[in-house]
């Protein structure tokens, strides 16, 4: 199996009609628009109020506090960019091929900044718990650290990501050999930042 196509291919190339087709339209669009549409009305209120409100600010160390407040920017990063997909899945992408690669970028790099610093909050609670002095040597580059690692992680978006026919804004492989090494390295990655961070 030399190409694949886009994973949009089996979400819109149906030209069945009556209940399948619809079925296959509700469970493929309509479900995702109204889980999307949650997620945003849901997590930009919870992640500012976050941010205005910091709960139990004062027990916090340092590093807790610009960790958590990094992860709610992460979110909010990610958040912000669901109604172009909401729309993308109503509709059609209309933004452009740049836009599509960029908006892609901008979602895997929040996502990947989230995982990792939700890596580093349990690491750093970890290490409070057992070895409080060791716990401060995380401080300085931890973040920047984390957001190059997660611009890293991104990049292969960059490359996947393509308009298909039905002008969708979708991961486009050209053989599995690169599915599997963009899957593969991307969670070989994460799990070494977290044995890396572990180990520091």
């Amino acid at each position: 199996m030399d190409q694949l196509n886009c994973t949009s291919a089996n979400f819109t190339n149906s030209s069945s009609s009556g209940p399948a087709a619809s079925g296959s339209w509700v469970s493929q669009t309509v479900v995702p628009t109204v889980m999307l549409s949650v997620c945003f009305l849901v997590g930009i209120p919870g992640n500012v109020a976050v941010l205005i409100l910091k709960p139990n600010w004062q027990q916090l160390s340092t590093l807790t506090q610009s960790l958590i407040v990094n992860l709610a920017l992460s979110d909010l990063l990610c958040l912000v960019t669901l109604p172009v997909w909401i729309y993308t899945l109503l509709y059609s992408w209309t933004l452009g091929l740049v836009t599509c690669k960029m908006m892609s970028f901008l979602v895997h790099c929040s996502l990947n900044s989230s995982l990792l610093t939700v890596t580093a909050l349990s690491v750093q609670r970890y290490m409070q718990v057992l070895h409080k002095q060791r716990s401060l040597q995380f401080k300085k580059r931890l973040l920047v650290l984390m957001w190059c690692m997660s611009m890293v992680l991104s990049i292969p978006a960059l490359v996947i990501r393509q308009i298909d026919n039905d002008q969708k804004c979708f991961p486009c492989y050209t053989s599995t050999a690169q599915q599997v090494a963009v899957l593969m390295s991307e969670s070989f990655l994460d799990s070494s930042f977290a044995i890396m961070t572990t180990l520091k």
